[in-house]
């Protein structure tokens, strides 16, 4: 169906809804009731595990440290947060039917898209920073003052905020492709999750096992956490450096969005 392309006074002159217009208006509808409610949540999980994790691992170890796997070891659970943000913030708007007024206020709809996907990206860095910040300092008090941080640590974490920060754009273009939070966010679960469970059916073939395993979301993504959690690796299998590893995934995503703007652009509202 073809996009049915509104004016209104927004559209040029000295009412023209700019970029930054635009962003400030994305960041304050993503402070809707359902979206702080599931930071909420994942807040008190991901700072809740593990530091009652630390206050019993004190107990019965000396010698205990705040360290980097007690931000990495929920990292599932931040991407799960961050598909929700993305997800949310482009469905909760079909579902409200106030898409409509979004075109209106910002007739062009790359500039509308490329705001909402920089606001999801601020969003979701400042949630996971804030809870990271918040565990750690918890930890540290509960580990008190010891800590076993290094420079490769700091690495780690930040390549854990940029996944982050890219796994809730992949949900925002998802989003705008499906229209649907049902079907956005169980989309985002299959790819990056249950992808790597269909293909071990497929394993037993040597080409397909060399290649495939390593470009798979959540292996991409634990290469690039220096991790080993999504699926084993083994002597017969591509395996690439952290960087080019992250590149790859940023790549998944930039191809999801593009579909996204695609959609948006192309179809009526």
């Amino acid at each position: 169906m073809t996009a049915t392309h509104y004016s209104s006074v927004y559209a040029t002159g000295a009412n023209n809804n700019t970029f930054g217009r635009s962003f400030a208006s994305e960041l304050l509808k993503l402070r809707h009731r359902t979206l702080s409610l599931n930071v909420i949540v994942f807040a008190i999980l991901l700072i809740g595990a593990p530091s009652a994790s630390a206050f019993f691992s004190r107990s019965e170890a000396e010698g205990f440290a705040l360290s980097v796997q007690d931000a990495v070891g929920g990292f599932q659970l931040y991407l799960l947060l961050a598909i929700i943000i993305g997800t949310l913030a482009v469905t909760g708007e079909y579902a409200s039917n106030t898409m409509r007024t979004t075109v209106l206020a910002t007739p062009r709809r790359l500039v509308g898209l490329l705001a909402k996907v920089l606001a999801v990206a601020l969003y979701t860095a400042l949630a996971t920073i804030a809870i990271i910040t918040v565990a750690f300092l918890i930890i540290f008090i509960i580990a008190g003052g010891n800590s076993s941080l290094d420079g490769n640590d700091v690495l780690i974490l930040v390549t854990l905020l940029g996944l982050n920060v890219l796994t809730a754009v992949m949900a925002t273009g998802l989003g705008y492709i499906l229209r649907s939070t049902a079907g956005g966010i169980s989309m985002m679960i299959a790819f990056i999750f249950l992808l790597p469970l269909v293909t071990l059916i497929f394993a037993k073939f040597d080409t397909f096992r060399y290649y495939v395993p390593p470009n798979l979301p959540l292996v991409l993504m634990d290469t690039a956490l220096q991790a080993n959690q999504g699926m084993p690796v083994s002597d017969d299998m591509l395996v690439y450096p952290p960087l080019v590893a992250f590149l790859i995934f940023g790549g998944y995503t930039l191809i999801v969005t593009v579909l996204g703007y695609l959609r948006y652009e192309k179809s009526d509202v």
